[in-house]
């Protein structure tokens, strides 16, 4: 059972992305911090989209998850967020007898330790791959509970995909009850990415802790320059040094000692219909390990996005929203 934080008030307010402006397109966010599973309080945010077309009938709503990256954030879908209202508002203006119409009912979260979802960083089993899917598969379940015959797709992010993807072929959720998944950003462990693999980058297994927080802002700084693509960088090389400085470097260096990824053979497990979307100048998890993910899907399709890195649906956000809703219009 999903329990509130007694202790914390919901907080109601009108988020806005950096590069959007106060007039336009706004969403109605409810963030509450829940105990997920016992011990686990995470920051988990409902938004929901446009719910009527033009002439106010009421569309079938579609609930889709988001699963962050490693040692990330929900606020990095906020660009995305916005452009997915826009063009959902554009499309029931001007299809307003479109059997197919639809609203999209969001969910997302922070990790336990990431961003809003603080937890004493000294917990070092807290924050293992294995304890972050079972959270996973709580937040998935708390939706299915409560809504029981709407669909439900899942955006993944990067590491998110690997959890995503042992979702459906490892927990309690049933591959059936979930629609679509949207893969971004992933790699599979036996494929080209060298940072796929298990126990995470060198760096977390031999430097002690003092050297890791010396080091964290040219870390960040590092990530940056690989994950953003140069014609992206200037807008948003504040938000994602931002966030990525804010992290406790032991809560980092204990997720990553324990980070886990899926194999190819997990992957071919899936029978959910699935899309892949993948920067093409990715130099975190390059293109080629995306095409590997891809391959290995038995229902996929996949796009590329041009100019953009391993933070596309930051860099591209426009491109990647048309992507997902046409995915999820035609999966319904």
């Amino acid at each position: 059972t999903v329990k509130e934080d007694p202790s914390i008030q919901p907080d109601f307010r009108r988020i806005m992305a950096s590069n959007i402006e106060e007039s336009s397109f706004h969403k109605h966010e409810i963030k509450k911090k829940i105990e997920i599973r016992p011990g686990r309080t995470i920051c988990c945010r409902k938004i929901d989209l446009p719910t009527r077309c033009s002439h106010g009938t009421d569309l079938n709503r579609v609930n889709i998850l988001f699963v962050h990256g490693s040692c990330a954030a929900s606020s990095q879908f906020d660009d995305l967020m916005v452009e997915l209202e826009k063009e959902l508002f554009e499309q029931n203006q001007t299809s307003s007898e479109d059997p197919a119409g639809f609203n999209l009912s969001a969910t997302l979260y922070d990790q336990l330790g990431c961003a809003e979802s603080e937890h004493p960083s000294e917990d070092w089993g807290a924050f293992s791959s294995s304890e972050h899917l079972l959270d996973l598969e709580a937040v998935t379940q708390s939706i299915l509970d409560d809504d029981q015959t709407s669909p439900l797709f899942i955006v993944a992010h990067s590491h998110g995909v690997s959890q995503a993807i042992e979702l459906l072929v490892s927990s309690s959720i049933n591959q059936s009850k979930v629609d679509g998944l949207i893969l971004i950003g992933g790699a599979l462990k036996d494929g080209p990415a060298e940072l796929a693999k298990d126990g995470g980058h060198w760096i977390f297994r031999f430097l002690p802790m003092f050297v890791l927080r010396r080091m964290q802002p040219s870390l960040s700084e590092g990530f940056f320059q690989a994950a953003v693509h140069p014609l992206n960088r200037e807008r948003l090389r504040s938000n994602v040094l931002k966030a990525s400085n804010k992290n406790d470097m032991q809560m980092c260096k204990a997720f990553y000692r324990q980070q886990t990824f899926v194999s190819s053979e997990d992957a071919m497990k899936i029978e959910t219909k699935t899309l892949v979307i993948h920067g093409e100048d990715d130099a975190v998890l390059p293109l080629s390990a995306g095409e590997h993910l891809h391959q290995c899907l038995k229902r996929s399709e996949s796009v590329v996005v041009p100019e953009s890195s391993h933070q596309v649906f930051q860099e591209k956000p426009t491109e990647v929203a048309t992507s997902v809703l046409k995915f999820v219009k035609a999966s319904l």
